[in-house]
C-alpha cells in the first residue's frame, strides 16, 4: 500500500488533512490507552467530519517551545547529523491512516531515524514511564509513524523534570503494526456502516448524555420488563445515596431508555424528562407505599 507525503505549510492545512484520517496521536484510542481520547469520541469526529482544535495550556505551550531545544540536546549526544524539523504529513490513503512528526535526522551510518521529543514533569514519568517503554499511547504513535515513514529506526526522546533526558531507542515491530492495522481497518469499516462502538461510560458519560438529552412526556417504560435497566436504576439510586459517581449510571441509562421520559419501577418512577435547560435530569420518586423500604 502506497504512502503519500504530503508537505505542510500551515496549521490550518494540517488540521484538514488530518481530518480525513486516524493519526498516529489517535491510534491509541482504538486500543483503549489513549489519555485524550476515547475510540467512541473518535468515531463520532469521523463520523461527523469535525476538524479537530487544539488548545494551548501552560504544558502544551512549553513542549512547543521546548521540543527543538530536546530535539538539538539529544542530536549532540548521539552524534546524530543535519537534524531538521520533519514539516510533512503521510498517509495511507486506502487505509486512512495518517501521521506527522517532530525532527528527522541521521545517525553514524547515515540512515535516517526519527526523532520524537516529549517534555515530562518527573511525577508523570515516574508514575507512567518505566525503565525501558514509554507510555502505551506513545509508543503506539512511534510504531504508526515507523509504519507509514519506511524509517527503521525511530528514538523517543523525553526530557524530564527539566534536566534529565531519556531515551528509548525503536525498530518497527511488525506484530504491533499488523494489529494497528487491522483496528484501523475495522474502525473505519464501523464508521462507513454507522455501526457505533460500546462508550466508556465513564470517560465518555457527558458526550453520551448530551446525546440522549431530548424526551418525549409521552413516552413511559416499564423497568420490570428489562432487568438490565431495572438494575441500572437501583446502583443509580445506591450511588446516589452514598455521594458517588453518578454520570456513568445515568448514561448507561439514558442509552438504554431513548425518548422515554419516565420509567416505572416496582418501588416508584424515575423522571427524565428534559427540562427547559435542555439537560435531562434524573429524579426518583418513591410510591407512597413503599417510600420506607
Amino acid at each position: 500500500m502506497t504512502t503519500e507525503t504530503i508537505l505542510i505549510e500551515n496549521e490550518a492545512q494540517w488540521l484538514a488533512e488530518r481530518a480525513k484520517d486516524v493519526t498516529s496521536t489517535q491510534v491509541a484510542a482504538l486500543f483503549g490507552v489513549s489519555p485524550y481520547l476515547t475510540e467512541f469520541e473518535l468515531w463520532h469526529q469521523k463520523r461527523n467530519n469535525v476538524v479537530e482544535e487544539f488548545e494551548q495550556n501552560n504544558r502544551t505551550r512549553w513542549g512547543n517551545r521546548l521540543e527543538r531545544t530536546i530535539a538539538e540536546m539529544f542530536a549532540e549526544d548521539y552524534a546524530l547529523q543535519e537534524l531538521h524539523k520533519l514539516n510533512v504529513y503521510m498517509r495511507r490513503g486506502g487505509l486512512r491512516l495518517g501521521a506527522s512528526f517532530d525532527f528527522a535526522a541521521f545517525d553514524i551510518s547515515a540512515q535516517m531515524v526519527l526523532v520524537e521529543c516529549k517534555n515530562v514533569d518527573f511525577l508523570e514519568w515516574r508514575e507512567k514511564w518505566t525503565d525501558t517503554e514509554a507510555p502505551a499511547h506513545i509508543e503506539l504513535q512511534v510504531q504508526t509513524q515507523l509504519l507509514l515513514s519506511g524509517y527503521r529506526r525511530a528514538f523517543i526522546v523525553a526530557l524530564v523534570g527539566g534536566n534529565t533526558l531519556v531515551v528509548h531507542e525503536r525498530t518497527p515491530d511488525a506484530e504491533v503494526q499488523a494489529k494497528i492495522i487491522d483496528k484501523v481497518a475495522a474502525f473505519w469499516t464501523s464508521v462507513d456502516a454507522g455501526i457505533e462502538p460500546t462508550p466508556d461510560f465513564v470517560r465518555d458519560a457527558e458526550r453520551v448524555l448530551a446525546m440522549n438529552s431530548r424526551s418525549d412526556d409521552a413516552v413511559w417504560l416499564d423497568a420490570e420488563n428489562g432487568p438490565e435497566l431495572l438494575a441500572l436504576i437501583e446502583q443509580w439510586r445506591a450511588a446516589k445515596a452514598a455521594s458517588e459517581t453518578i454520570k456513568p449510571l445515568q448514561a448507561q441509562i439514558a442509552l438504554l431508555i431513548g425518548s422515554a421520559s419516565k420509567v416505572r419501577t416496582p418501588f416508584g418512577v424515575l423522571s427524565c424528562a428534559t427540562n427547559k435547560a435542555g439537560a435531562r435530569p434524573f429524579r426518583y420518586y418513591p410510591n407512597k407505599e413503599t417510600s420506607n423500604v
